[in-house]
């Protein structure tokens, strides 16, 4: 199972998907801050917007902190524990609506993340950043080779296609003894 956090609030569990917030400045907004927040905070007319996205085979998270990210890829094998989307962005003043699909090489739907509401604990995060891991080693995936897409979606609409490739598990050298 995969954590669902947003920094700074309370943690939830949820099958293989996680969010995370990083919150950027804190903000009060409490008593005579209010004018200080409204005038820091982005206007209307900044959209949030997709500032990156990659795919990775490792995420560590602990606790109240930020994600740390293993390097990005496009390539995978079978007996890599998992592929991850990672999608961030700027400007989330809202609650939005995010998705992962995961198509294997055939071109057929293979796994279906549903859609998961995110919002800021505030009225805004400077950064935010979701992601999304598929299990490959000892399941399906692991035995589907050739070239995969994920496509990820905001409020319905797609907002970044990934391709890769997961090949045959490499084979473990032996040593001399």
């Amino acid at each position: 199972m995969r954590k669902m956090a947003l920094l700074g609030a309370a943690t939830l569990l949820m099958a293989s998907f996680a969010i995370a917030c990083a919150t950027g400045e804190k903000q009060r907004v409490s008593g005579t801050d209010r004018e200080r927040v409204a005038s820091n905070a982005p206007r209307a007319l900044v959209p949030m917007k997709l500032v990156e996205s990659f795919l990775t085979a490792d995420v560590a998270q602990e606790a109240n902190l930020a994600p740390r990210f293993g390097a990005p890829t496009e390539t995978f094998t079978a007996s890599t524990t998992e592929a991850i989307a990672v999608v961030a962005f700027e400007n989330v003043m809202a609650r939005h609506a995010v998705a992962f699909k995961w198509y294997h090489p055939d071109g057929d739907l293979y796994l279906d993340s549903g859609q998961t509401t995110i919002q800021p604990t505030g009225p805004y995060h400077r950064k935010g950043m979701v992601w999304h891991g598929m299990n490959i080693a000892g399941e399906r995936a692991s035995r589907l080779h050739g070239r995969w897409k994920v496509v990820v979606t905001l409020d319905e609409a797609v907002i970044a296609t990934k391709s890769f490739e997961i090949g045959a598990a490499r084979p473990q050298q032996e040593t001399d003894q």
